[in-house]
C-alpha cells in the first residue's frame, strides 16, 4: 500500500508540475528541445494485488524512443520495449544417460516482456524536468528451460514451457536531470510506472516439478497482472540538422 501511494504521488507531482509550467511559455522556449530522444533504463519491478501471491520482485531493462510533436517539446509520442526476469532456477543433471561424469545444468527462467506506445508530457527546460506519460502495452509472460554449459554459460536445447499474451494500461511519471549544458545532452532519468495488466496464465518460480519417470508437472496460475516498475536510466536527445 505504501509503494502504491508513493507511486501515485510521483505521477501526480509530475502531472501537476508539467501542467503548471505549461502556463509559462516564455520559460520553456529558452532552450531548444531536440525532436528525437532515445532512452534506456534499468528497472526493478514489484507485483501488485493477486499477482503478488505468485510472483516476486523482478529485474530487467527498458529501452525506446520518443518524438516530440510540438515546437516547445512538451508533447511527445513515446514507444518502448522491455523485459524483466522474476524467477530463475538451476538444476544439475547428467549430460549423458550412460555416465554421470559429464554434467550440465538445466536453467529455467520466468520472464515478462512488453511493447508499448503512448503520449508523454515533459517540461523541456531547467535543471530538473518533470514528465508524465501513459501507454497501451502488449505483454508476454513466458517460461523457458535450457541446458547450460557450466564452463561457458552457453545455453542450448531451449524449450518453451509456457507462454501467454495479455495487455496493460500504463501510467507513469518522473524527472529528467540534465547531465550537460545543451538541450541535446544526456539526461539522468528517475521514474516509475504502474501496469494495470489484464488476466494471463503464467508459471510462478518453482511451477515445474520433475517426476521420477522423466515427465514434468506444470502448476500455472491465472490472475490479473498488475505490477509497478521503478526506473533509473539515461535519455539522450538527437539534435536536428540545421539548414
Amino acid at each position: 500500500m505504501k509503494s502504491h501511494s508513493s507511486f501515485a504521488t510521483l505521477v501526480l507531482l509530475a502531472f501537476g508540475a508539467t501542467s503548471a509550467l505549461a502556463q509559462s511559455p516564455g520559460s520553456i522556449r529558452s532552450e531548444a528541445a531536440p525532436r528525437f530522444v532515445v532512452f534506456g533504463d534499468a528497472i526493478v519491478s514489484k507485483p501488485k494485488g493477486e499477482f503478488a501471491d505468485y510472483v516476486g520482485q523482478g529485474f530487467g531493462f527498458n529501452a525506446g524512443a520518443m518524438v516530440r510533436i510540438d515546437p516547445a517539446g512538451m508533447l511527445g509520442l513515446r514507444a518502448e520495449i522491455g523485459g524483466l526476469q522474476y524467477g530463475r532456477e538451476r538444476m544439475g543433471v547428467a549430460f549423458s544417460p550412460f555416465t554421470g561424469r559429464v554434467t550440465a545444468e538445466v536453467v529455467t527462467s520466468n520472464t515478462i516482456g512488453w511493447v508499448g506506445i503512448g503520449p508523454q508530457f515533459t517540461f523541456p527546460a531547467g535543471p530538473v524536468r518533470p514528465y508524465a506519460n501513459a501507454a497501451v502495452a502488449l505483454t508476454n509472460f513466458r517460461t523457458t528451460s535450457a541446458l547450460e554449459d557450466r564452463e561457458t554459460s552457453e545455453q542450448f536445447a531451449v524449450t518453451e514451457n509456457a507462454s501467454d499474451f495479455s495487455s496493460a494500461f500504463v501510467f507513469g511519471g518522473g524527472v529528467y536531470v540534465p547531465l550537460g549544458g545543451r538541450a541535446s545532452a544526456a539526461m539522468l532519468t528517475l521514474g516509475g510506472k504502474y501496469y494495470y495488466g489484464g488476466e494471463a496464465t503464467y508459471l510462478p518460480e518453482g511451477g515445474i516439478v520433475d517426476n521420477p519417470d522423466g515427465s514434468v508437472t506444470l502448476s500455472p496460475a491465472r490472475t490479473k497482472t498488475d505490477f509497478v516498475i521503478w526506473q533509473l536510466g539515461v535519455s539522450v536527445g538527437i539534435p536536428s540538422r540545421r539548414r
